[in-house]
């Protein structure tokens, strides 16, 4: 099956504005070089690389895509504008095959923490 015809886009798209959670269904774990992400509501597998990952784990309802892209972007040494585009691109395929959900921005959101522990 062609895995652009499994998976629906998601109602809401992802917006640099848009503040992301992690869905209570899914849990990570290290798969040699990569990471497994299983999602029991659906009971389905996906592979993301560490970078994902770590984009996953900036998903904590404490920032905003944009926030996480400009984070990104800073570590990447790449402009905000280009980072911002493949962080919503990714994040979109995220929300869509419900590892992710929309969340309301959390009360003391100050932005990303890009040095803290990803495990």
């Amino acid at each position: 099956m062609d895995m652009s015809q499994r998976f629906t886009p998601a109602a809401r798209p992802v917006t640099q504005d848009s503040v992301l959670t992690h869905t209570r269904e899914c849990t990570v774990r290290e798969q040699e070089e990569q990471y497994l992400v299983y999602n029991a509501a659906t009971d389905e597998l996906h592979l993301i690389p560490p970078a994902g990952r770590y984009l996953y784990e900036l998903c904590d309802g404490l920032a905003t895509v944009g926030e996480i892209a400009a984070a990104v972007a800073g570590i990447a040494e790449a402009r905000t504008g280009e980072a911002e585009g493949s962080v919503v691109a990714f994040l979109q395929q995220l929300v869509d095959r419900g590892v992710l959900r929309h969340g309301e921005p959390h009360p003391d959101a100050d932005g990303p923490q890009t040095g803290a522990a990803t495990e």
